[in-house]
């Protein structure tokens, strides 16, 4: 690790990601289901029928991305971290977005549009700055000079800060509702030169988003499949039995991910959308908190807040960890398979393509790794790496697969081979160097 870690201390933009690729071995699976389709052959009308898609003619399952990061979150949360509480509201739902508590609104992301009114928090201390600033507002209002009244405007948007800014109560409340003290001192500004305030007036924006770190893609069976539509009946009642009909097939999916290690625990609060991730007393808190305020990567002008490093590198590391353990999958009732991935390969670039996208190929009918395509991605972005590489493959899965040549063949690059456990346990550890 040695020669990775003076490429990082030389590189001006560290922006790193873990990039991935798996194999997962099923037998019988029903993993993700849609309503019935034309592929249900037995005319039941309780039918379900596997997700699936066609290309060049034939067809192949899938396992929706989401429904890969629904097991991934919820092994996390079996595991260790304490998960965000979703609020369902109407026709929307959505989490705490809370990502200095809770490490999956980080990781996973989230959006929360909000509207809400604060009519409650400011209209007694709006009559009484109206009144106060009285003779201010009707300056502003009979200035003609545009300069001259842009600076008579700032000075009366900073004086209203600095009151409630001052006002514990305020404070208080805004702090309990997580609302930004910014936020309610605009509000103030807009509407003391009106002569009467609706009640839209009073709404302020409380929406939020972030992008997720995690980037992962639907998990897709290598080759074509044979659905299996198995025709069941419920029969223990009296009377008629009840069909139902569900599919299932046995194949070996794939599946590929990137994590942002610069994304991990950095937050912004530009008001731009997927920019807003936090509001401002989110933002001073983390720096309160051992935090540290960095620049984007991309335009230095944009500030980010940062938690502290071995929150960040925590956080990673247990994301990786959680494959481990991964569990999930529909029917698992009476087609019970395991999701944790039977082939791993793990490493750290620079730059955000994933490599690994095009080494499980179809040979002569059946699943396997293709060396030459995996030996090429390696080859060709050896200047990208920034850590080792690992390789995870449990025995009973591609045996005829001999790794060793890649070792035998490919200089200047160390790579890992062992079990899925080992190699993730090994690949979290770098995560400490690249996680900064």
């Amino acid at each position: 690790m040695n020669d990775f870690e003076d490429m990082i201390k030389s590189d001006e933009v560290r922006n790193y990601f873990v990039q991935s690729a798996i194999l997962i071995d099923v037998d019988g699976a029903s993993l993700n289901n849609w309503g019935k389709d034309s592929s249900n052959s037995q005319g039941t009308d309780n039918a379900t029928a596997v997700k699936k898609v066609f290309k060049n003619g034939r067809m192949y399952a899938i396992v929706a991305g989401q429904a890969w990061r629904y097991w991934w979150r919820e092994s996390l949360g079996l595991n260790s971290w304490k998960l965000s509480p979703i609020t369902r509201d109407d026709k929307v739902a959505y989490t705490d977005v809370n990502p200095i508590q809770y490490a999956d609104d980080d990781i996973f992301g989230y959006m929360r549009a909000l509207n809400e009114n604060i009519k409650d928090l400011v209209e007694k201390i709006e009559k009484e700055i109206r009144e106060q600033k009285k003779e201010d507002i009707e300056n502003i209002k009979k200035e003609k000079n545009k300069v001259k009244k842009e600076d008579l405007n700032k000075a009366l948007s900073k004086s209203i800060y600095e009151i409630v800014s001052n006002n514990e109560k305020i404070i208080e409340v805004a702090g309990e509702r997580n609302i930004d003290i910014e936020i309610i001192a605009n509000l103030l500004f807009k509407n003391l030169p009106k002569k009467a305030t609706k009640a839209d007036d009073y709404k302020i924006d409380m929406s939020v988003t972030r992008i997720s770190p995690l980037k992962n893609s639907i998990l897709s069976s290598v080759t074509p499949i044979k659905l299996i539509n198995e025709f069941s009946t419920m029969a223990r009642q009296e009377g008629d039995a009840v069909p139902y009909e569900k599919q299932s097939y046995s194949t070996v999916l794939k599946g590929m991910f990137s994590l942002d290690l610069d994304q991990v625990g950095t937050f912004t609060k530009l008001n731009r959308s997927g920019y807003k991730n936090i509001i401002d007393l989110d933002y001073q808190r983390i720096l309160e908190k051992n935090g540290s305020e960095v620049s984007d990567l991309i335009n230095p002008n944009i500030k980010r807040a940062r938690l502290e490093n071995s929150i960040r590198q925590q956080r990673a590391k247990d994301t990786i960890l959680a494959l481990k353990t991964i569990a999930g999958g529909a029917k698992r009732t009476t087609n019970y398979v395991s999701v944790k991935p039977d082939f791993i390969i793990l490493a750290v670039l620079k730059g955000g393509n994933n490599i690994f996208d095009n080494i499980a190929v179809e040979e002569n009918g059946r699943a396997t790794l293709s060396i030459d395509a995996l030996k090429e991605a390696i080859e060709d972005n050896k200047e990208y790496l920034r850590s080792d590489i690992y390789i995870g493959k449990m025995s009973g899965f591609m045996d005829d697969v001999s790794l060793n040549i890649l070792k035998s063949e490919i200089s200047g690059i160390t790579i890992h081979t062992g079990t899925v456990n080992k190699m993730v346990d090994e690949f979290v550890q770098t995560l400490d160097i690249v996680v900064i």
